[in-house]
């Protein structure tokens, strides 16, 4: 049962939130930690909405993009590979796909996620509060659970 609900104003106070208060998760969209079937449960949730972390933007052929960027954002992003695009058009509904974001999904690692794949397979790499740039792949099999 969550209890307290914080509201960082940066990804840096989000972070240190994250190292104060252990078991404390982080909240993006809240489509992984919200449903009926989820096993993460906490006490504290990070709320991540107002750090501005959606953006998609193109630096020569490289794309980055936010950890908050939704699903739809993806597909309605000229800028995302059109194989991602397709990925987060397998999120069955689009009120789902409104507020899922990516973050949420490489943070989650479910096996029925169709980003993940997709995201490994172009080699994409995540910033994260702990560890910097890694790679996709080395987040999910570390059991990383740093900001993204």
């Amino acid at each position: 049962m969550m209890n307290t609900f914080l509201k960082p104003a940066s990804a840096e106070e989000a972070a240190a939130l994250k190292q104060k208060y252990s078991g404390s998760i982080y909240f993006g969209g809240g489509t992984e930690i919200n449903y009926a079937g989820s096993l993460t449960q906490s006490e504290c949730v990070i709320g991540l909405q107002a750090l501005g972390l959606n953006a998609i933007e193109q630096d020569g052929d490289m794309v980055s993009i936010g950890a908050s960027a939704t699903a739809q954002e993806l597909i309605d992003s000229p800028l995302v590979p059109e194989v991602l695009q397709e990925a987060a058009g397998y999120i069955y509904s689009r009120n789902i796909r409104n507020i899922a974001t990516l973050g949420g999904n490489i943070g989650a690692n479910t096996t029925d996620s169709a980003l993940l794949p997709c995201l490994i397979a172009l080699s994409a790499e995540v910033n994260t509060s702990e560890d910097g740039l890694i790679s996709v792949e080395e987040y999910l099999s570390g059991g990383k659970q740093s900001l993204i």
